[in-house]
């Protein structure tokens, strides 16, 4: 979820500006290891040497109301890096001590949250291939619960039951 209006994160799409916020948000949130928030600030330092680095990232942040950032690398390995980042609006002003904080404490939390969220997504995939090798074979598999109801019929098994009224299920 987001607040940033539809607009923006198409012009970010379309002028490759994720590319961007990946290679610098990772890089310099990490400098700082896993787990420790940090400003943009303190990652960049003042705004020429931010500007420097990343071109056209920061006015375009401006431009949607985003002009004070904070973050906190969440994960990081050789073909995944996860990142929560924070925007604040001009008129809420700069990040303090309590909000960095805050991210460092639940920084734990998310990143279980996140390891759930992929097991979950493994289960899944490996329950899709499962079905997708059922469907198939050649011969028929029906799968029942313990009451005897219908939870899985691969399309030969189906066949099988309207082509010969054989068995009701």
């Amino acid at each position: 979820p987001h607040n940033l209006p539809e607009a923006s994160l198409i012009e970010y799409r379309e002028r490759k500006l994720d590319l961007i916020d990946m290679e610098v948000t990772g890089g310099g949130l990490m400098r700082y290891g896993v787990g420790t928030a940090r400003t943009a600030h303190d990652a960049y330092g003042s705004f020429e040497s931010w500007q420097e680095k990343i071109g056209d990232f920061y006015p375009f942040l401006k431009k949607w109301g985003a002009s004070s950032q904070a973050g906190v690398a969440l994960e990081y390995g050789n073909y995944r890096w996860s990142v929560l980042g924070v925007h604040r609006p001009e008129e809420a002003g700069h990040f303090d001590s309590e909000p960095l904080e805050f991210l460092t404490r639940i920084s734990p939390h998310i990143q279980r949250a996140l390891q759930i969220h992929r097991q979950l997504i493994a289960v899944k995939d490996e329950n899709t291939h499962l079905y997708a090798m059922l469907d198939a074979m050649n011969t028929g598999v029906v799968l029942l619960d313990s009451e005897g109801d219908l939870l899985y019929t691969n399309p030969h098994a189906a066949r099988l039951f309207r082509e010969h009224n054989v068995l009701d299920l």
